[in-house]
C-alpha cells in the first residue's frame, strides 16, 4: 500500500506540474492557438463539453433508475455509473472552463445572476446536479469501511442511520436534475434565433436522447472493463434491447432534424446541411456520424445477436462505435451551422476570414488529449481507492455469472 501511494503521489505530482504549464501557456496566449474566429467561436472543446456531460446525463439515470426502482441485478454496475458520471461532468466542466475567453471571470455569472437568461440557469443547476452527485457517492460509501469508528460524531451518526433515506431523496432530486441540465444544454443551442439549424424544439430532445444513448453505450463499455460485476446472460441481452431501442429513437429525431430542415429550404439550413453532405464536413459526417456511428454500430450488434454463443465482446465493440458515433454528431451539430456566415461576405470584409470552415488546430487537440488522460487517471485512482468501488473489484465473480456468453 505504501508502495502504491508513493506510485500515485509521484503520478499527480507530474499531473499538478503539466496542469501548471498548460494553464500557464493558456493564460498567456489566450486562445490565439486554437482555430477559433469571430464567426466560429464554439469548436473541438465546445463539443467535448456537450459530449462528456451527456454521457455523465446517461450514467446517472441508469444509476438513479436502478436505485428508485431497486434493481438488484444491476446495482454494482449502478454504483460504477454513478462514479463514471460524476469524472465525466468534472471532465466536461474542465472543457468548458479551458474554452473561457477570459477565465478569471467564470464567477461573474454566480453574482451578477439574470433569471431570464438560459445559460444562467443552465450554470447553476449544473452546479446543484455536480454536488447531488458528489453527495450521492459519499452518502453511498458510508459503512464501508469506519476508520474512526471510536470517535463518530453525531453528524456521521445521523449520516449512517439515515443513509438509505438520504440516498433516495436525492436520486430523486438529481433525476430531474440531470435531465434539466442536460436538457439545458440543448435549449442554449436551440434559443439562438440567428442560427436557424438550431433553433427548434426537437434539439433538446435529441441531446436527452443522445444523452440516453450515450450512458447506455457507456454502461455496456464499463461492463467490459469491470469484469467482477455478476451479470448474467439474459441481463446483458436486456440491456442491449434497451441499446438498440434507444439507437432507433436517436437515429430517428436527428434524421428528422435534417429532414425538417432541408425540405424547408430555408437558405441557412440548406447551407448546413450542405457542408455536411457535401462541404468541408462531409468527412465527418459520412465516415463518423454515418459509418461508425450508425452503420458500423448496427453491424456489430447485428452480429452479436445472430451469434448463438452471443460473445460480448462484439456487443462492447459496438457500443464503443456508438460512442465515437455521437462524438461526431455533436461536432457535426456545432461547427457547420456556425460556419454559415449570418451576412454574406461579413466574415472576408469585416474580420478579414477567408474561409469559415472549422478544423482544430494541433493544440486543441493536444489540450483535449490531456485532460481525458488526466480524467483518465483520476478515475483510476478512484476505483483502487473509494471503498464501495474496492469492494466490487475485489469481489469473486461466482460461477455461473460469467462466462464466455457473458462480460
Amino acid at each position: 500500500m505504501i508502495q502504491s501511494n508513493k506510485l500515485w503521489w509521484g503520478v499527480f505530482s507530474l499531473l499538478a506540474i503539466a496542469t501548471f504549464f498548460f494553464m500557464y501557456f493558456r493564460i498567456n496566449q489566450g486562445l490565439t492557438f486554437t482555430n477559433l474566429n469571430n464567426i466560429v467561436g464554439w469548436g473541438l472543446w465546445v463539443t467535448f463539453y456537450v459530449y462528456f456531460l451527456g454521457i455523465s446525463v446517461g450514467l446517472f439515470l441508469f444509476y438513479g433508475v436502478c436505485n428508485i426502482f431497486n434493481i438488484a441485478k444491476f446495482r454494482n454496475l449502478a454504483l460504477i455509473a454513478l462514479y463514471s458520471s460524476f469524472i465525466t461532468l468534472i471532465v466536461g466542466l474542465f472543457f468548458i472552463f479551458i474554452d473561457i475567453g477570459h477565465l478569471g471571470r467564470f464567477w461573474t455569472v454566480f453574482i451578477n445572476r439574470n433569471v431570464s437568461s438560459v445559460l444562467s440557469w443552465e450554470l447553476h443547476l449544473y452546479v446543484i446536479y455536480m454536488v447531488t452527485v458528489a453527495l450521492l457517492l459519499v452518502f453511498e460509501n458510508l459503512g464501508i469501511e469506519k476508520k474512526y469508528s471510536n470517535t463518530e460524531s453525531i453528524i456521521s451518526t445521523w449520516c449512517n442511520e439515515n443513509k438509505e433515506k438520504v440516498i433516495k431523496y436525492l436520486t430523486y432530486l438529481g433525476i430531474p436534475l440531470a435531465i434539466a441540465v442536460h436538457g439545458g444544454t440543448g435549449a442554449l443551442f436551440a434559443v439562438i434565433k440567428a442560427r436557424v439549424f438550431w433553433n427548434s424544439a426537437i434539439f433538446p430532445v435529441i441531446f436527452l436522447i443522445s444523452a440516453l444513448l450515450s450512458g447506455i453505450a457507456a454502461i455496456i463499455f464499463l461492463l467490459g472493463c469491470f469484469h467482477n460485476v455478476n451479470l448474467k446472460t439474459q441481463y446483458i441481452k436486456k440491456l442491449s434491447n434497451i441499446f438498440i431501442i434507444v439507437i432507433v429513437l436517436d437515429v430517428f429525431v436527428v434524421m428528422t432534424q435534417l429532414f425538417v430542415h432541408y425540405y424547408s429550404d430555408i437558405n441557412e439550413s440548406i447551407a448546413v446541411i450542405h457542408l455536411l453532405f457535401y462541404g468541408e464536413y462531409a468527412k465527418s459526417f459520412w465516415i463518423g456520424q454515418i459509418g461508425i456511428g450508425i452503420i458500423l454500430t448496427l453491424i456489430l450488434f447485428a452480429i452479436y445477436r445472430m451469434n448463438t454463443k452471443g460473445r460480448f465482446w462484439i456487443l462492447w465493440l459496438s457500443s464503443i462505435s456508438c460512442l465515437i458515433g455521437i462524438w461526431f454528431i455533436r461536432m457535426n451539430f456545432i461547427t457547420p451551422t456556425l460556419s454559415v456566415p449570418l451576412i454574406e461576405g461579413l466574415s472576408e470584409n469585416i474580420y478579414g476570414i477567408e474561409s469559415t470552415n472549422y478544423v482544430p488546430s494541433l493544440m486543441e487537440w493536444i489540450y483535449s488529449l490531456f485532460i481525458i488522460i488526466s480524467g483518465f487517471i483520476v478515475y483510476l485512482f478512484g476505483v483502487s481507492h473509494i471503498p464501495i468501488l474496492k469492494n466490487i473489484i475485489h469481489q469473486k465473480t461466482k460461477k455461473g455469472d460469467f462466462d464466455e456468453e457473458t462480460a
